[in-house]
């Protein structure tokens, strides 16, 4: 059974209002409740972000122009390499991509 982190207050903390009259109006004591919060129960399950390789990332942006970008992430998502990848990653990628090519000089 889960414990629950909510942890009720004492009446002398708050007041019950009814519409524009106050029905109960304790007053504010300086008693502070200090509360513990046991770390052995918090686990950190966030996922690790994942590198890409800059020739993954270039496969994947010439699929992306080609496809679209909803259809290019579902399709990519497919294949183990890209199992991860997100349609805003992919639209970051060409946008990326896009900007370093008009910054080029034109000669090249």
């Amino acid at each position: 059974m889960a414990t629950s982190v909510f942890t009720p207050c004492k009446q002398e903390f708050y007041q019950i209002l009814d519409g524009y009259n106050t029905l109960k109006s304790p007053s504010l004591s300086s008693e502070t409740v200090n509360t513990t919060i046991p770390s052995a129960e918090i686990k950190s399950n966030s996922p690790k972000r994942k590198r890409w390789d800059k020739t993954s990332r270039e496969k994947a942006v010439k699929i992306g122009k080609e496809m679209g970008l909803s259809k290019a992430t579902r399709f990519l998502q497919k294949t183990p390499e890209y199992k991860g990848l997100c349609a805003s990653t992919l639209y970051y990628w060409i946008k990326s991509s896009e900007h370093k090519t008009s910054n080029l000089p034109s000669g090249l």
